[in-house]
């Protein structure tokens, strides 16, 4: 593949409505979770969420379209600090979460939030000549459409968002005993929220925000919430076909572990097989979860500016590779990237 600059990045999450604030907040070893008594989990208590809005619960159509909108917002202010533009024509790709039953998204639920924000973004941008298209969905779909890239003509902006923050998600998934609780289930996922705006601008000189230096894909054999035994080469796969084109190893490791067992027993295999040619001695992983909870489609943002957290914090110089995938579909995904 061809090696992608990251030119800048927008992001909103439970924590802020930018990159800085919710380094801010960060910063201050603030989390997210709250305990949200307008939904009681199958526990009878209530929900630990980390969602913006405490005390509450949105929808999944409203929410995506908000954190999208501050995305923007916060790129557009980047740029203006950076006393940078946009100009011409624009390829915006829209990544949003999988259709799943088990998180309550129907087909016709996706699809309709997805022509609503492709409808709002091309509005946002009328200035510019804009194509919007979607993505396959999830960390997945974001992968596979910057490793689908090639050879970048025009400037592209990837905006990826998903929410938790809705009643009838949230009943889907706590019918399938799939949302944390203390004692009935300390494994099950914390309901997150995020959304970002990732920009390209192709031949541009400037530093830029992230290079990505390889992409790969893998499929799990199983399912995430399979019970049968598994040696899970589905991301080990994605890792190694990241490194193919630069075999130089990471120091810095992000992965989309939520509290699973599963995920927990997918990465181990995965450090273990990269471990000899890929990964430094001493490299621990870094999940985001703990902080931001599952962000979902939205995995890309919190995971790029754990990078981006740790770049600013280290004197040695931070090479990355960003774990993560699309629960419903199997597939599993792998960035490394500067």
């Amino acid at each position: 593949m061809n090696e992608i600059e990251i030119f800048e990045m927008g992001l909103a999450t439970a924590m802020g409505s930018s990159v800085e604030a919710t380094l801010a907040a960060l910063n201050k070893a603030r989390s997210a979770y709250f305990s949200n008594p307008s939904f009681v989990g199958s526990d009878f208590k209530k929900q630990v969420c980390a969602f913006r809005h405490a005390e509450s619960v949105g929808s999944l159509k409203d929410r995506v379209s908000a954190l999208a909108e501050e995305a923007i917002d916060d790129l557009f202010d980047r740029l203006m600090a950076a006393r940078k533009s946009l100009n011409g024509p624009i390829d915006v790709i829209i990544n949003l979460p999988e259709v799943s039953a088990r998180d309550g998204i129907s087909r016709t639920t996706a699809e309709r939030i997805a022509t609503e924000l492709a409808d709002s973004v091309a509005q946002r941008l009328a200035m510019h000549r804009v194509q919007v298209r979607r993505s396959r969905s999830e960390f997945g779909g974001a992968a596979y459409a910057l490793g689908a890239m090639g050879t970048i003509e025009i400037t592209t902006l990837m905006l990826c968002a998903d929410s938790y923050s809705d009643r009838k998600r949230l009943t889907a998934l706590s019918e399938h005993d799939l949302l944390f609780s203390f004692q009935e289930n300390p494994y099950g996922l914390v309901p997150g929220e995020a959304a970002a705006a990732v920009l390209i601008i192709p031949g541009t000189t400037d530093a830029p925000f992230a290079h990505i230096f390889g992409v790969g894909e893998g499929a799990e054999p199983i399912d995430e919430f399979d019970q049968q035994d598994s040696i899970f080469t589905g991301t080990s796969d994605a890792a190694f076909l990241a490194f193919r084109d630069d075999p130089t190893p990471v120091n810095c490791v992000i992965t989309d572990w939520n509290g699973s067992r599963y995920r927990a027993a997918q990465l181990s295999y995965t450090l273990h097989r990269i471990s000899r040619d890929h990964l430094v001695p001493g490299t621990e992983p870094e999940s985001p979860a703990p902080a931001f909870g599952d962000c979902g489609a939205a995995f890309l943002g919190v995971a790029m500016l754990a990078v981006h957290r740790q770049v600013v914090g280290r004197t040695d110089g931070v090479r990355a590779l960003i774990l993560a995938g699309s629960p419903a579909s199997r597939r599993r995904a792998a960035l490394v990237l500067e």
